[in-house]
């Protein structure tokens, strides 16, 4: 149903950016309403995008995790360089 309407929603937009874009070019030329209609999309965009980026919701502050069971940086640099030589070998494997 949600899809539905945003189709309908969509289709309405498209028809009314034709008939805008048919007024601004009779009235003041292509150029102007080009202009015109695309500043007024991207405007809509930029409200849009504002709008979801404030977060309304109030923010929980993270658990704090315990230090004596985190990992140290250290400690995973040879699991990444295992990693990595095995990806190599699996590679090369592949391509004989």
């Amino acid at each position: 149903m949600g899809f539905c309407a945003m189709l309908c929603i969509v289709v309405g937009l498209v028809f009314l950016t034709v008939a805008a874009w048919i007024a601004l070019e009779a009235s003041v030329g292509s150029m102007y309403a080009a202009v015109v209609i695309g500043g007024t999309y991207m405007g809509i965009g930029l409200i849009l995008l504002g709008i979801m980026s404030s977060d309304a919701s109030p923010r929980h502050p993270e658990p704090r995790s315990d230090p004596a069971r985190a990992q140290a940086p250290d400690d995973i640099g040879p699991q990444v360089i295992a990693a990595f030589v095995s990806g190599l070998k699996a590679g090369q494997k592949a391509r004989s």
